[in-house]
């Protein structure tokens, strides 16, 4: 995770108008390639055949969940230093228990 955040910061100092969505492209495009060249026989299979139709809509909350917390990290990388933004994403699971508690209800 560090090593993105600094990856992204450097193209946020090198071109300052570029924009979240760019980077976000970028490592999607670069991941994308990964992929084809690592999984290119059981690309399908995995991500698709293989997938439980039942487990369709926790992978729908899930991957729209996870796009929206790169979004967000992203754009913190913008105006915030790789430091402060790595510690408030490491703040995560401390997020989770405090909301299980407040929403939910569960025992901490």
């Amino acid at each position: 995770m560090t090593s993105i955040l600094y990856i992204t910061k450097g193209l946020y100092l090198l071109n300052p108008t570029i924009e979240v969505f760019h980077v976000t492209w970028a490592k999607a495009v670069i991941s994308i390639i990964l992929l084809a060249l690592i999984l290119n026989k059981n690309l399908v299979y995995i991500n698709w055949t293989s997938v439980d139709p039942k487990s369709w809509n926790a992978l729908a909350f899930k991957a729209t969940q996870s796009v929206v917390s790169i979004l967000i990290s992203y754009n913190a990388m913008k105006y915030f230093s790789v430091s402060v933004t790595g510690i408030v994403c490491s703040l995560t699971p401390l997020f989770a228990v405090f909301f299980a508690w407040v929403i939910l209800g569960e025992n901490i």
